[in-house]
């Protein structure tokens, strides 16, 4: 219910979360009425619709990534940025979204590219939400491909499965993944799996930057500097 509630920044109704949750009105409606007791929903000025309460601010602050994920990597990002000049991404899957966990921007930048923390990302128009779906054991593929929502958010995105799933494989092959405006026109990205030592799929690590700097002449020798921090990362995780 609480992902119903976030699925629309400017909120939803009773009626329409209990329609995605697919659970009955009155049902939903006394869940919704405990939810905003305990401040994790709250009315918006509109008065018929409802939308994410402080209370979950507070505890998603608690939150804390496998082993301080987040702590690992900055450094190993901060070096990449700087080297690259441009922003360097982390980001996990859950819930079928890329979801970025960490940001490294790259000093003196004079065009930022900023991406707030625990911002979601579709996966089927992000280099991270692919690299993550390249890289998923066979079941949990097939169940995240069931919850992807083609959006189309620009001419270059991925509007069906069979194209995903054929993008997918093309990731795989190349050990990377490209978001060529698919998401943001004038934005591209080139993302990379981080894999711990174990080889246990952990995160995805992007550059990203506007097209005028992040060419695709220039994409070969990004993947090999991502990939060798990626690689630096993982190496420090079990």
């Amino acid at each position: 219910m609480l992902e119903a509630v976030a699925s629309d920044p400017d909120g939803v109704t009773v009626l329409e979360v209990a329609r995605l949750v697919e659970l009955p009105l009155s049902t939903v409606y006394r869940v919704i009425e405990t939810l905003k007791r305990r401040h994790y929903v709250s009315d918006l000025a509109s008065g018929s619709r409802v939308g994410i309460g402080p209370a979950l601010l507070e505890v998603s602050s608690a939150y804390r990534a496998p082993r301080d994920l987040k702590e690992i990597a900055h450094p190993v990002m901060s070096s990449l940025a700087a080297a690259v000049k441009e922003t360097t991404n982390l980001a996990i899957q859950t819930s079928g979204f890329a979801v970025y966990l960490h940001q490294v921007e790259a000093p003196e930048m004079l065009m930022r590219m900023f991406m707030q923390t625990g911002v979601r990302a579709p996966c089927h128009c992000s280099g991270v939400g692919k690299v993550l779906l390249a890289w998923a054991t066979e079941q949990e593929a097939a169940r995240l491909l069931e919850t992807v929502d083609f959006v189309a958010h620009t001419s270059r995105t991925i509007t069906n499965l069979p194209q995903l799933q054929n993008e997918l494989e093309r990731v795989r092959k190349l050990g990377y993944a490209l978001d060529d405006e698919e998401r943001e026109v004038g934005v591209r990205c080139v993302a990379v799996p981080v894999f711990s030592a174990s080889r246990r799929l952990v995160a995805g690590l992007s550059v990203s930057g506007p097209t005028s700097r992040v060419t695709l002449d220039r994409v070969p020798k990004l993947v090999e500097q991502v990939a060798a921090a990626a690689a630096a990362i993982g190496n420090q995780l079990s």
